[in-house]
């Protein structure tokens, strides 16, 4: 690896990407000159520049950061991704939240709140986007036999250097992190490659390292999990998983009551690999579609969260059926 003397000469190479050069510009809120000029030591950027500039660069922090700090001894540069530090959930965040979920209709109420809360906390636990992706696992409403057989990932998020991480929605089963979280009602950690070994079910991104998961529930009642994975091993710090904590409380308020099971009502099955049930699931809106006609023919109309559920049922049964 290339040994640099200083921030400039380092930050050279990074602009000689003409791409790369009018992005950085953008973030930092200056003229592509004024990053020539830094490189060419004809001026010098101030303090908040500088943190922008770490900020802006969130895989070469590591590299970065000790050439500035050579540099300029003086400054006290705050990075989150290296002093590892993370605020509490803003007040007035509480208070959007709670006013929602009274003002809101039941429709449109989950998604609204939930999409509202892990975009907040996004922002918070990846603030230099190095890449985390944050998922809302809700229990399937009880079978025929009146057990819960699988959760859902109903929706998620996330970040990363790339850009936003695509998120596919599957069911999960006994031997998920999400399964271990609700069952045992606490916090669960998978925090380097190794650990992924104790949860078997538990599948992983080619670049997820650490994950977590920590049940939303009301009194012993679950509805489901708050799940988290990381492209960092060891990214899920105590300060981090009391986070993670808090937002699995708040999402507790986007939740109807009947969403909230007693442990007794869990019998959780296994569940195909994700690659697997993807195959069948590319069917689901055709499949939606087919159950409001049904429904509007026998003069009993359904609206399309019904209809989602009704589909969901449907591939939990088919899932379970298939061979081992």
């Amino acid at each position: 690896m290339q040994k640099f003397q200083s921030w400039r000469e380092f930050l050279s190479t990074v602009i000689s990407d003409r791409d790369e050069k009018f992005r950085l510009a953008q973030e930092l809120n200056v003229t592509p000159l004024t990053l020539t000029r830094w490189v060419q030591g004809a001026s010098t950027p101030q303090t908040q520049q500088l943190q922008s500039l770490l900020q802006a660069l969130p895989r070469y922090q590591k590299t970065l950061h000790p050439l500035i700090a050579k540099e300029f001894e003086q400054m006290d540069l705050a990075v989150p991704g290296l002093t590892n530090q993370v605020i509490d959930i803003p007040s007035v965040f509480y208070a959007h939240v709670l006013s929602g979920s009274t003002a809101l209709s039941h429709p449109i109420r989950f998604w609204s709140l939930a999409n509202m809360v892990i975009q907040q906390a996004l922002g918070q636990l990846d603030p230099l986007r190095l890449g985390l992706v944050i998922k809302v696992v809700c229990c399937m409403p009880p079978s025929g036999r009146g057990r819960i057989l699988s959760l859902r990932e109903s929706l998620g998020l996330g970040t990363s250097t790339r850009g936003s991480l695509e998120h596919t929605s599957v069911l999960l089963g006994a031997g998920s992190l999400a399964s271990y979280a609700v069952i045992s009602h606490q916090s669960v950690v998978i925090d380097r490659l190794a650990d992924y070994d104790l949860f078997p079910a538990q599948e992983r991104t080619p670049d997820e390292m650490s994950a977590a998961a920590h049940p939303i529930e009301r009194g012993m009642r679950v509805a489901g999990c708050l799940f988290m994975a990381s492209t960092q091993e060891g990214y899920f710090t105590p300060t981090r998983l009391s986070l993670l904590h808090r937002y699995a409380d708040l999402l507790a308020l986007v939740f109807a009551s009947e969403d909230f099971y007693d442990i007794q009502a869990f019998d959780l099955q296994p569940m195909p690999p994700a690659q697997d049930q993807l195959r069948y699931l590319s069917s689901f809106r055709p499949r939606m579609a087919e159950v409001m006609v049904e429904a509007t023919k026998a003069a009993q109309p359904i609206d399309t969260l019904r209809a989602e559920q009704q589909v969901w049922q449907q591939f939990e049964a088919l899932f379970l059926d298939l061979p081992s």
